[in-house]
């Protein structure tokens, strides 16, 4: 990574900002959902499990724009897939405001879905390019961090707004995140490792990497091991998140409001995490602190 020591700081702040915002956006427009949720299944007169549904095609449409849009960006460029992902799940959001029926929604989620799991892996892919390996944990968490920030906004919009207009004028806010695509694709160069990256293949005759190549070369191990954390990780955090407004609201009779405030507290709890794994882990190394709170994140789901 020879490339990265010139790098300016100038360069490194605008990553920062750009791929903050990103995940900022991104994690408002996705988290939108759960403090609409109880109001959505209401509204359409569907049962809890297809209201649930929602939840999971978006989750789908993450996986399939992560597949999707993480060879784009290789090949085409950072700056231009953040851009199209961006655009694809604000736009989906900002529609969702005028989904006449539950399958219009489906629809809609699984695009925001497959444009916010698209910009996620370019966010990271830029965050990679531009910081060394010293600097990686510590930025990641600062990236992450801003992401619940949005996360937060989501909560404070929708105890807002839902009083005042419903539900779907919350989903109008989430369309917000198009002006930052375009500011993006305008104004922010291409990375330099990118670039340099892709004047090398240009060159040289590069292997394809397939995702057998996860499972080859002894790797096959390390690979489902960190896969089953990852999934179990995801499916608990989805899980709380998209789950836990709605049972405050019909289980323990909570308003939007109040619930919103219970849910900002959790991510604000969440966001202290970020940032105590970010240090540690560029102090300890990765392996041990994921253990680390991997086990801790176990202990405590055990206890509650």
């Amino acid at each position: 990574m020879e490339e990265q020591a010139v790098i300016s700081s100038k360069e490194r702040y605008r990553t920062l900002l750009v791929s903050g915002g990103g995940l900022f956006s991104q994690s408002a427009s996705t988290m939108l959902l759960s403090f609409v949720l109880a109001s959505m299944i209401t509204s359409f007169h569907i049962s809890g499990t297809a209201g649930g549904f929602i939840s999971t095609i978006t989750n789908i449409g993450m996986l399939v724009g992560g597949l999707i849009f993480g060879p784009l960006a290789d090949r085409n460029g950072r700056v231009k897939v953040y851009a199209l992902t961006t655009f694809i799940y604000a736009a989906a959001t900002g529609l969702m405001a005028f989904a006449a029926n539950i399958e219009m929604v489906y629809l809609l989620r699984f695009l925001v879905g497959v444009g916010g799991g698209g910009v996620y892996g370019v966010i990271m892919s830029m965050v990679a390019d531009t910081f060394t390996n010293e600097q990686r944990g510590r930025v990641t968490s600062y990236v992450t961090i801003l992401g619940q920030v949005g996360s937060i906004v989501a909560a404070l919009a929708a105890a807002i707004i839902i009083p005042l207009s419903g539900w779907r004028g919350v989903f109008l806010l989430g369309a917000l995140p198009i002006f930052l695509g375009i500011y993006v694709y305008t104004r922010v160069p291409e990375s330099r490792e990118w670039l340099k990256a892709k004047e090398t293949s240009s060159r040289e005759v590069t292997s394809k990497i397939t995702l057998l190549d996860l499972f080859r070369d002894g790797n096959a191990s390390n690979t489902v091991k960190l896969t089953i954390m990852a999934t179990v990780q995801i499916a608990g955090y989805f899980g709380l998140m998209n789950w836990l407004p709605s049972i405050l609201q019909q289980k323990s009779g909570l308003s939007v409001s109040s619930s919103s405030i219970w849910m900002i507290a959790t991510i604000i709890g969440m966001s202290l995490g970020m940032f105590v794994f970010g240090q540690i882990m560029d102090r300890i190394g990765s392996k041990v602190a994921y253990s680390i709170f991997l086990l801790a994140s176990a202990i405590a789901v055990f206890f509650i």
